[in-house]
């Protein structure tokens, strides 16, 4: 971003809310169709929360960030200053370690299990995948990215899997609220905003206009797909699985206790700190 373009953005946020900073970032990677949209809009509709869609955003210096405070600022919702800034970060852009590894930056890696995701790709297309092919390609990928995220993060982020959102809301909400920081807790229900269901920000189907978890969405995205390439997905992701629950300084993880905190990970990443 041009240092001209920030003066201008900086004087108009400072015209508009005053000198007041926001106290920090939060920023949820994923995949497409992880429930990603649900969870940013429960996130988003805090009152300590700025944000709520993807912003497509490139993350090299701070000067970024004053770019993501005005697509929020735009995007309607609540007002950047004075609040955590949110982006939701789906696909691959460019993001740099001295925006990646700051202090004040909550980490979280929400992945959901392959069958129902690819499924629910190739219905609606997203991101032009129409085959089970196209789709397990990019979730394949996309599980690599996230990795990768979590190595450079040095483990410091929540491992999310929707479905525990699912079948326990009320304790995975909380669980979140805590590792974010909240002192307003997370809750089911949450607002509709003026880019809610716009493709390419976010969940273009139905659900997301409720307002609330919606956990039936008909048969199509529970029935089992079977074959080669469904087994050599689902056993990539069982393996980032497994290391993202040993990596993550917590996990909150379907079929278990849901506020959990990675322990064994948390000594680890102790060992690797201490040995500098």
């Amino acid at each position: 971003m041009r240092l001209s373009t920030v003066f201008d953005i900086t004087c108009q946020r400072i015209a508009r809310h005053g000198f007041s900073k926001s106290r920090g970032l939060i920023f949820l990677f994923g995949h497409m169709r992880s429930y990603s949209s649900l969870l940013s809009h429960q996130i988003g509709s805090n009152p300590e929360v700025a944000g709520y869609f993807e912003a497509h955003q490139k993350y090299r210096t701070w000067l970024d960030l004053i770019e993501l405070a005005h697509k929020i600022d735009q995007a309607g919702g609540h007002a950047p200053p004075g609040r955590f800034l949110f982006d939701k970060i789906l696909h691959p852009l460019e993001l740099r370690d001295a925006v990646l590894r700051r202090k004040d930056l909550k980490a979280m890696v929400i992945v959901r299990e392959p069958q129902a995701t690819i499924r629910s790709i190739v219905r609606i297309g997203s991101g032009g995948h129409c085959s089970i092919d196209e789709a397990a390609d990019y979730y394949e990928l996309r599980l690599r990215q996230l990795r990768e995220i979590l190595d450079r993060r040095r483990g410091q982020a929540l491992y999310l899997e929707p479905e525990a959102l699912l079948e326990d809301s009320a304790a995975t909400l909380a669980a979140i609220t805590q590792y974010l920081g909240l002192s307003i807790p997370l809750t089911e229900t949450y607002e509709c905003f003026p880019m809610t269901g716009m493709a390419k920000f976010g969940d273009p189907s139905e659900w997301i206009g409720h307002g609330t978890i919606v956990r039936s969405r008909g048969k199509d995205e529970s029935e089992a797909i079977e074959g080669a390439r469904i087994a050599a997905t689902i056993a990539a992701y069982e393996e980032f699985r497994g290391y993202a629950q040993a990596v993550a300084e917590r996990a909150i993880v379907h079929g278990a206790p849901s506020s959990q905190p990675s322990r064994a990970m948390a000594c680890q990443h102790g060992r690797r700190t201490a040995r500098g």
